[in-house]
C-alpha cells in the first residue's frame, strides 16, 4: 500500500513538473524578442551616399554638393494590417549623415507579432517643444535649436549648387510647430519580408529636384517655404527592396 501511494505521489510530481516546464516554455516564447534594425540610407539617383561632403551632377553643366544633412524623427511604430503593434513612445532620434551609427536604429520586437508597415514622424513633438530645450539628442549643443525663438529645427540641409559657372549656397533649416507653420510630417512605408533589417533610402535628388521653382536658397525660419520643403521631404523616403 505504501509503495502504491509513493508511486502515485511521484507520478503527480512528474505531472506538476511537466506542467510547470511547459508553462515556462510557453511564457518564454510569448515574451521572446528579436532585434530589428531600421537603417536610413541617403541616396542620389538610387546610389548610396557614403560620405559627406558629397558632390554629384544634375546635368552636364549643373552640380550639387551636400555638406550638412540631419533630421529628427520620433513616434516610431510598426503596424500590421493598418493597426499599431509596437511603438517607441515619445523617444526622439537625431539622424545625421555625418555619423553612420546615428542612421542605424535598433529595436527589440516580440516574436509573436508580424509587421508590414513602419511609421515615424519627422521633426520634434510639439508638446515637448513647449517645455523649452532638453538634453541628449535634443540638447541645443547639437545645433538643432533656435534659441531666438525657443523651438527646434526639425531638419537641416546645407549645400551648394553650381550652375552655369555660378555658385549658390543652399541653407534650409526647416522647423515650426505653431499654426499656421507646422512642419511635422508623418511618414508611412510598407515593408516586405523582414530579415533583421529594414533599409529606408532618403532620396536627396528628389528633395532637390527643380527646387528653384519652389523655394528660395535660404529658408531659416518657420514660414510658407518651410512648409513646402516639409511636404517635399515627406515624399523622399522609400523602403529598399531586396
Amino acid at each position: 500500500m505504501m509503495f502504491k501511494i509513493r508511486c502515485n505521489c511521484e507520478i503527480r510530481m512528474r505531472r506538476v513538473c511537466m506542467f510547470l516546464c511547459a508553462l515556462c516554455f510557453g511564457l518564454s516564447n510569448s515574451f521572446s524578442q528579436s532585434p530589428i534594425e531600421l537603417q536610413f540610407i541617403p541616396t542620389w539617383k538610387g546610389v548610396a551616399i557614403d560620405q559627406v561632403p558629397f558632390c554629384a551632377n544634375f546635368s552636364e553643366t549643373d552640380s550639387i554638393c551636400l555638406h550638412v544633412f540631419r533630421f529628427y524623427i520620433h513616434g516610431i511604430q510598426f503596424n500590421s494590417h493598418g493597426k499599431r503593434v509596437w511603438n517607441s513612445s515619445f523617444e526622439h532620434y537625431l539622424i545625421d549623415v555625418e555619423h553612420d551609427e546615428s542612421m542605424r536604429l535598433r529595436f527589440n520586437l516580440p516574436d509573436s507579432i508580424s509587421i508590414d508597415e513602419v511609421q515615424f514622424i519627422l521633426g520634434v513633438d510639439s508638446v515637448l517643444q513647449l517645455n523649452g530645450a532638453h538634453s541628449g539628442v535634443l540638447d541645443p549643443i547639437q545645433g538643432m535649436y533656435w534659441t531666438w525663438q525657443s523651438g527646434y529645427i526639425g531638419w537641416k540641409f546645407e549645400g551648394e549648387e553650381l550652375s552655369a559657372g555660378q555658385s549658390t549656397a543652399i541653407q534650409w533649416h526647416v522647423g515650426g510647430f505653431r499654426a499656421p507653420y507646422q512642419t511635422q510630417r508623418t511618414v508611412r512605408l510598407k515593408i516586405g519580408e523582414v530579415r533583421g533589417s529594414i533599409q529606408c533610402s532618403i532620396q536627396i535628388d528628389r528633395l532637390l529636384h527643380d527646387w528653384r521653382s519652389i523655394v528660395p536658397a535660404e529658408v531659416m525660419s518657420p514660414n510658407d517655404s518651410a512648409k513646402l520643403l516639409a511636404d517635399r521631404f515627406q515624399t523622399c523616403f522609400q523602403i529598399k527592396q531586396r
